[in-house]
């Protein structure tokens, strides 16, 4: 790169292996490029794209990038919307009205206790749900009709009804 221009838009590409320091080949119009250059990142934030676009400085003959981009990817936001992104799609994004969507195929948390605390309602919009172990551990109220262990909770018929004290057979299975 010439003195007079010690800051550039430049393509990325060929990232190499994410260790301490990310290093990618630089290539600023046709005319100059260079293997090996230092990819600064945020504390906290951690990327590896595959390829992209930003703004590179040279600063005494070492050259940085400072910024790489993924334009053909980005998520179109409204006003003031946040994302963090993947260019196969998915993302977490921050909306107005304090409202976050996660948009993905495939949602893992990987933690020693989770805790939702909803002040007024918790929708679950799938047709199957599974725990591993036990679902709860206190008196579970359902509205309705449901099935457990193959008998209807809301309409079900117990055998040998007989008057006074005596029991009735448990409930009958579907």
């Amino acid at each position: 790169m010439s003195k007079q221009s010690m800051i550039r838009r430049a393509r990325m590409r060929a990232q190499q292996d994410s260790g301490a320091v990310q290093k990618v080949r630089v290539d600023v119009n046709d005319t100059f490029g260079r293997d090996d250059v230092e990819r600064l990142q945020d504390y906290g934030f951690s990327a590896r794209p595959s390829a992209g676009e930003g703004i590179v400085i040279e600063v005494g003959g070492h050259l940085l990038v400072l910024r790489m981009d993924q334009t053909a990817s980005r998520p179109k936001l409204e006003l003031d919307e946040v994302s963090v992104w993947h260019k196969e799609g998915h993302s977490v994004t921050l909306k107005a009205g304090k409202k976050i969507v996660v948009d993905c195929d495939i949602y893992e948390v990987n933690t020693q206790t989770y805790i939702v605390n909803a002040a007024t309602s918790a929708a679950f919009n799938t047709p199957t749900v599974t725990a591993s172990a036990a679902l709860a551990s206190q008196t579970i109220n359902v509205e309705g009709t449901g099935m457990i262990d193959g008998v209807n909770v809301g309409e079900h018929d117990h055998g040998n009804v007989q008057q006074g004290l005596d029991r009735t057979d448990g409930p009958s299975k579907v």
